[in-house]
């Protein structure tokens, strides 16, 4: 019994049509955006407090990462600048700069340019979190960090390249509608390691010496799936 040119077709195109949807329930049920487009890797919520907040065994199956962080200071009343760390590296093995548009207490609105004196430092700063103080405790800062080509997919070595936004409003006065300790910060930043792909990744609140407030949220984001 032969077989029609036709009916090979149909049969290769229902093969091709079976593979397809087993690749699709593969990348599904090791969280792999089926679209290459954007999945959730992981969100850490604070319970309490915590000086940082790490994301660990990170997904190699992205081309870059996006960090959304929604977090309150419990000290200093007016919070403190995070700082973002690659692999536990916590050497003097990053570039960092910023530029921070501030309206103080008076108010009186200024623009400050913060980078590293020595041109290298031991990490990235990013946005404030939003300082709380007695008469409002209910304060959280938006943050969101781009990291590019976290998993070295060129071939060539490449120090990877970080840029971020944030806001963030400390009321220190008594009529919070005056907007004292209010900021707009944007920035980046860079890892010159060139030999590893990033696996983990910390976030500390001020370095050490302050801690981000219960409820704060950290949520990591793969882009493009590959």
């Amino acid at each position: 019994m032969s077989i029609s040119d036709k009916d090979l077709r149909r049969l290769l195109e229902n093969l091709d049509n079976h593979e397809a949807r087993l690749r699709r329930l593969e990348t599904q049920e090791i969280g792999v955006s089926v679209s290459g487009g954007l999945v959730c890797l992981e969100t850490q919520i604070v319970d309490g407090s915590e000086t940082e907040i790490t994301f660990s065994a990170i997904n190699q199956g992205f081309t870059h990462l996006w960090l959304l962080i929604h977090a309150g200071a419990v000290s200093p009343s007016i919070g403190a600048a995070m700082q973002l760390t690659f692999n536990g590296d916590s050497g003097s093995n990053y570039h960092s700069y910023s530029m921070e548009h501030i309206r103080d207490a008076v108010p009186t609105d200024a623009h400050t340019g913060i980078g590293s004196s020595t041109g290298t430092a031991s990490a990235i700063r990013l946005g404030h979190t939003a300082g709380n103080v007695s008469l409002d405790n209910n304060n959280f800062c938006a943050c969101e960090v781009n990291i590019l080509n976290y998993r070295l997919a060129q071939s060539s070595a490449t120090k990877r390249a970080v840029v971020w936004k944030g806001w963030d409003y400390s009321p220190n006065t008594v009529e919070e509608g005056d907007l004292s300790f209010i900021a707009l910060r944007h920035g980046g930043g860079q890892w010159i390691n060139t030999a590893n792909a990033i696996t983990s990744l910390t976030v500390s609140a001020g370095g050490g010496f302050a801690e981000f407030d219960d409820d704060s949220m950290f949520t990591l984001m793969g882009l493009c799936s590959i």
